[in-house]
């Protein structure tokens, strides 16, 4: 049996940066649902459900890409790397629509909010992953099939894309019963579902890694 991967630890600087990070992130998703209330606009998801959902997609992935930008750990990239991300997040929103449209997505019709949908699953999931963890396909097995990751980024990413998931598929429950809510419109609830699974991602992930990072420099010290 192959003798287990030895965990690493983020400085506490990077810790304290990725959890304030995380905060940003989590409070500014939350603010994102009730952005048409706090700024007095029609720019919701019931209201203007693509226009929202373009906003959710711009505002995530700035914040990643600058909370990465800050990140003085932060893996490296070259250019042909950067090319490997985006060739793997067109992939993904490939991916993420044929599973939309399996499990039950409207075939010819909606057929822009299931893009759109797909592409804000791939920014809440994907997109960190790739910061974290770089387009090596080893260090993806070693987070996501061999549950062995460094206290710090991939930590966070593998937590946070879970729950973004799991927060989309819940979502979907509600939008074949007879309600008749006007957030059951596809692919609001998901989208909803999606930005709660993520946010609550960021925070949960964020008190396990203090809580890892405390418990294995204890360790350390003993």
């Amino acid at each position: 049996m192959a003798a287990p991967i030895q965990q690493q630890i983020a400085s506490k600087q990077t810790i304290k940066l990725i959890v304030l990070g995380n905060v940003i992130k989590s409070i500014s998703c939350i603010l994102l649902l009730f952005i048409a209330k706090i700024t007095n606009s029609r720019l919701s998801l019931t209201d203007s459900s693509l226009q929202a959902i373009k906003m959710d997609i711009f505002c995530i992935s700035g914040l990643e890409l600058l909370t990465n930008f800050l990140n003085k750990e932060k893996v490296q990239f070259k250019l042909i790397d950067w090319a490997k991300c985006v060739i793997l997040m067109v992939a993904s929103c490939v991916f993420y629509y044929v599973v939309a449209v399996v499990f039950g997505a409207p075939f010819l019709q909606h057929t822009n909010e299931t893009f759109h949908l797909a592409i804000l699953l791939t920014v809440t999931t994907v997109l960190p992953c790739c910061l974290a963890l770089g387009t090596d396909i080893g260090n993806w097995v070693q987070v996501f099939v061999l549950n062995s990751y460094e206290v710090g980024g991939p930590l966070i990413c593998y937590i946070t894309s879970i729950m973004a998931v799991l927060g989309a598929w819940v979502g979907a429950f509600p939008i074949p019963l007879d309600w008749d809510r006007p957030w059951q419109i596809w692919p609001i609830s998901c989208v909803i579902g999606n930005l709660i699974g993520y946010s609550g991602g960021l925070l949960l992930s964020s008190l396990y890694l203090l809580y890892r990072y405390r418990l294995l420099n204890k360790f350390k010290l003993t």
